[in-house]
């Protein structure tokens, strides 16, 4: 399910209502499409939320996004640009950015999650299912 840039900006401005459904982007709305974008994935990777995204100055590249985060990105896009263009947001679109922020969160922190190394730790005396008795010091 990748997307290029113009149907991730069409879709958001669709989405706040700041174009039509079926409109064509305005070289005023791809100059600002981008730029906001740009914002967005730059603050994700300041919070630390790597999607091995890269700017972006072209509109009709595909988005270096993952398919999982295409929704969140293109509900938080719609919040930042309603931001921008001072067009109120509908409690609906707030909805979907959160949960779709709450999404990517997720699941970028299980996909930089490292697994424990175990191999170090005391196995006790009698190998893996041993118990140590305190007691007993055994």
């Amino acid at each position: 399910m990748s997307i290029t840039n113009q149907q991730l900006i069409t879709d958001a401005l669709t989405m706040v209502g700041v174009m039509g459904e079926g409109g064509t982007l305005s070289s005023t709305h791809q100059t600002l499409g981008l730029r906001i974008l740009n914002e967005l994935m730059d603050q994700l990777l300041e919070d630390e939320i790597d999607l091995q995204y890269f700017r972006q100055g072209t509109i009709g590249d595909t988005t270096p996004i993952p398919d999982w985060s295409v929704n969140g990105i293109k509900s938080m896009l719609a919040v930042w640009i309603a931001a921008d263009t001072g067009v109120p947001i509908t409690a609906e679109v707030a909805s979907r950015a959160d949960s779709g922020y709450q999404t990517i969160l997720r699941r970028a922190l299980k996909n930089n999650m490292r697994e424990a190394d175990m191999s170090r730790l005391h196995q006790g005396v009698g190998g893996l299912y041993s118990r140590y008795n305190i007691n007993t010091d055994a």
